[in-house]
């Protein structure tokens, strides 16, 4: 469930207008809301490199949204799955309370010091570092383990684990996905009847610092 208060008058005086200079340039009121009015951050959004962003691949959806190619090099609004109903806003606003939360910690930058700042885990999954995908061959019929037990916060704060195929992007029959322990570690079964076919595997790492960030690791599957 999104939590649409992250944006409203309260929040934007609360976490955004009282963050310095910079903050205090945010309107209360965006062109007559109640708080936070925007129309071009999903063009920002895709361009944060955490992950699960990546510009050159619009198709793999992420903070700036989903997009399907229309021809050649022009490319429009998809539709990701949210709260039961399918529509193209859901490609960015299933994310968010992510980057509500990152839009404070940027702001929280510029007024704080390092040490008085929270700051986003840093993703690795089956000893693949970096915010690059970590592409893997499976067999039909096989069963995989990821591992992210060693992602770590530069803070030292506890980590939280999800993890969730993106099925908008290619919808795989009976896949099956366990999440083991403490969440660190995730079994996937690929059935029997899917090779050829390539998943897409999210790792979200969420910290518990004010306010919790986020990183990624995406995992591409390509099954034989």
């Amino acid at each position: 469930m999104i939590n649409f208060l992250l944006g409203e008058y309260d929040w934007v005086k609360t976490y955004i207008y009282t963050s310095g200079a910079l903050g205090k340039c945010y309107p209360l009121n965006g062109a007559g809301t109640n708080g936070m009015k925007e129309g071009d951050s999903p063009s920002f959004l895709g361009l944060i490199h955490n992950g699960l962003n990546f510009p050159e691949h619009p198709e793999w959806g992420g903070w700036g949204g989903r997009y399907r190619k229309m021809k050649e090099n022009l490319y429009i609004d998809t539709q990701d799955f949210l709260n039961g109903t399918l529509n193209e806003r859901h490609t960015v606003s299933r994310w968010r309370p992510a980057f509500q939360r990152d839009f404070m910690a940027r702001l929280a930058w510029s007024v704080n010091s390092r040490e008085n700042a929270n700051h986003n885990p840093v993703p690795v999954v089956n000893h693949s570092t970096g915010l690059s995908p970590l592409r893997c061959k499976a067999k039909a019929g096989s069963k995989m383990l990821f591992d992210a037990s060693e992602s770590s916060d530069p803070d030292g704060d506890h980590l939280s684990y999800r993890w969730y195929f993106y099925h908008e992007i290619h919808f795989v029959e009976d896949i099956q996905l366990k999440s083991l322990g403490n969440g660190g570690k995730c079994r996937v079964h690929i059935p029997k009847h899917c090779s050829g076919q390539t998943v897409h595997l999210i790792c979200e790492i969420t910290d518990d610092g004010f306010p919790p960030l986020s990183a990624y690791k995406r995992i591409i599957i390509q099954t034989e």
